[in-house]
């Protein structure tokens, strides 16, 4: 019994730490947000440019996803994650000095190797434990929390002393993690060596592990239209980074509440038509800037997608981590399926960024809807997956 409530009380402080990671990840991305239309004033950036800068991370967690998880069960997830602990204030370091393009593309870089080191290796030891949705809820709950402390702390600061300014501050804010994560991190159990083909064949056999990784790739799709455009259109309409900042946190209220929630889903009634139900009403919430690119419908957009996405970010995790053969493939299936996230996170803000200088940004949406729909199509066909493995 007592090895039982030592092993738990573990797993609870690992998640913890994780969770903290988690915040001041997303507090980092988020405050790029709100000043994103002062860089690309600030170094005269055309939309092709300012979409390659939100992708320079996205390569990297492309890169790093699948060799992060199969090297966690040789080293150790707690080693890794510190390694992106100290990355992070690195990268914002890095931004609030920058004096070009080319340093502000090296600092995301450095962003993205922090951020797949957090969401390969996060997502598996949250949902674990026989955690399910409860885990990976809270998870979910901590990243949205910290992006609505984000861009409000971004656009405050950026307003009163500069965009440099926002990123130096939180890079002395995030610096504590390192800390938390040495003291509280996940332990040093390594699971047996695992192959990128047995996920790979894993994820193919399955159809819950499948349909996890077209879910994830939608959420790519999803997160580099709505983080390129969105602040863009406000911009134009008039709101300064303060007023951005405030709309991003509005959303970022509705993520981390709809996180909350998500926690309490029971992991029997996590299934594929659960998922594919999500996917469908994310996409339905893109349709909503055909309307209109007025400031009041683009709030709508923000605030109704952020809460399909955050229901569909738990339920995805809590359906891959029920159906992997072996704890051995945990990591390394999460892995695979953020290389599908980054890889249409990475084409995502580009096409977009492509169709703005073109002037036809409404089409970057209309895809982003069909996309929701064609991976709810799918989910919602799919028969009932076969019984979780223990």
């Amino acid at each position: 019994m007592l090895a039982s409530l030592s092993r738990r009380l573990r797993a609870d402080r690992a998640l913890f730490a994780i969770s903290s990671l988690a915040f001041g990840s997303a507090v980092a991305d988020a405050a790029l947000l709100p000043v994103l239309p002062t860089i690309q004033e600030r170094f005269g950036l055309s939309g092709a440019q300012t979409g390659a800068l939100l992708s320079a991370g996205t390569i990297v967690t492309l890169a790093v996803s699948v060799p992060v998880g199969l090297l966690a069960g040789r080293v150790g997830s707690r080693r890794l994650l510190l390694a992106s602990a100290l990355l992070l204030p690195v990268s914002l370091v890095m931004q609030g000095l920058a004096d070009g393009l080319g340093v502000l593309l090296a600092a995301r870089a450095l962003s993205g190797l922090s951020f797949g080191i957090l969401w390969t290796i996060a997502p598996a030891v949250a949902a674990g434990s026989g955690r399910g949705a409860a885990g990976a809820g809270r998870l979910i709950a901590a990243a949205g929390a910290g992006w609505l402390v984000g861009p409000l702390l971004s656009g405050v600061t950026a307003d009163a002393w500069g965009y440099e300014a926002t990123f130096l501050a939180i890079a002395a804010l995030t610096l504590p993690l390192v800390a938390v994560l040495a003291c509280g991190g996940p332990g040093e159990e390594r699971a047996p060596a695992a192959r990128l083909h047995d996920a790979i064949a894993a994820a193919a056999g399955e159809r819950a592990l499948g349909g996890a990784l077209l879910v994830t790739a939608l959420l790519g799709v999803v997160t580099g239209v709505s983080g390129l455009l969105a602040p863009l259109v406000l911009a134009r309409n008039g709101l300064s980074a303060g007023g951005i900042g405030a709309v991003i946190a509005l959303a970022a209220v509705i993520f981390t509440t709809g996180g909350a929630l998500s926690a309490r889903i029971p992991s029997a009634r996590v299934d594929v038509r659960l998922v594919g139900g999500a996917a469908a009403a994310l996409g339905v919430t893109f349709l909503i800037p055909l309307v209109s690119f007025s400031t009041l419908a683009v709030v709508g957009f923000l605030v109704f997608s952020a809460g399909a996405r955050a229901v569909l970010n738990t339920v995805v995790y809590a359906l891959a981590r029920s159906h992997v053969p072996s704890e051995a493939l945990a990591t390394p299936i999460v892995g695979v399926m953020n290389v599908t996230w980054a890889a249409a996170a990475l084409a995502a803000p580009l096409a977009a960024g492509a169709a703005l200088s073109a002037g036809g940004a409404k089409w970057a949406f209309v895809a982003t809807a069909v996309t929701g729909f064609a991976v709810a199509a799918w989910m919602l066909r799919a028969p009932h997956p076969r019984a979780a493995h223990a």
